[in-house]
């Protein structure tokens, strides 16, 4: 249900001329997204949602820069949630982190290889395979993010972002941002390997 009220946020974000810039933001205080709940049924629309369209996908697609406001924790699918937005900008209380090879949750194709165009094969893989939480300023450090600021101060900082957007041509900020995107589609269309050999789980 989620993801689908994600989807439809977005697609409308996306058809209204007045938004210039998107920003995600966790509903809690504690977290900005924890991943998806293991204990549900993955065979369930309820858990992965009945919309044809990735509400990831959409982040990328839609011609709009996307922030991610992370406040606390960004595990899991929050953690590539965070980084697949144009800017993740976070509280110092942030960790990030992923956690599929330990809880059993497969996570295959791109969105697993755009973390090694964010901070490199090396860090990508020590991220995907140790399955470590890092601080914010770690994270600021290895490129996961774009700025890390004082609790208190995470709205002003994400609203200093949407001015220098604003700022600028949403016509030439649309082309770069396509631009950047063609560097996942050589791995777009393509079964995942998870997909590929464990096509009834993922289903």
């Amino acid at each position: 249900k989620t993801t689908d009220e994600m989807v439809v946020a977005l697609e409308d974000a996306e058809a209204d001329d007045g938004v210039r810039v998107v920003v995600i933001a966790g509903s809690g205080p504690n977290a900005f997204c924890s991943g998806r709940d293991q204990s549900e049924d993955r065979s369930s629309p309820e858990y992965s949602g009945t919309s044809e369209t990735g509400f990831i996908e959409l982040v990328r697609r839609i011609p709009k820069p996307v922030i991610a406001m992370v406040d606390g924790f960004a595990i899991g699918s929050g953690n590539i949630l965070a980084y697949m937005c144009d800017f993740t900008v976070a509280s110092a209380r942030s960790r990030f982190g992923q956690t599929g090879p330990r809880v059993g949750s497969p996570a295959s194709g791109p969105g697993v290889g755009y973390l090694a165009n964010v901070v490199g094969q090396k860090r990508a893989r020590e991220i995907w395979m140790l399955t470590q939480q890092y601080t914010a300023q770690q994270a600021l450090e290895m490129g996961l993010v774009n700025s890390v600021v004082p609790h208190g101060e995470l709205e002003a900082e994400v609203d200093r972002y949407c001015g220098l957007i604003k700022n600028n041509s949403p016509v030439i900020l649309q082309l770069q941002k396509l631009t950047f995107n063609e560097a996942l589609e050589s791995m777009e269309g393509r079964p995942s390997p998870s997909a590929r050999l464990a096509p009834d789980y993922i289903e």
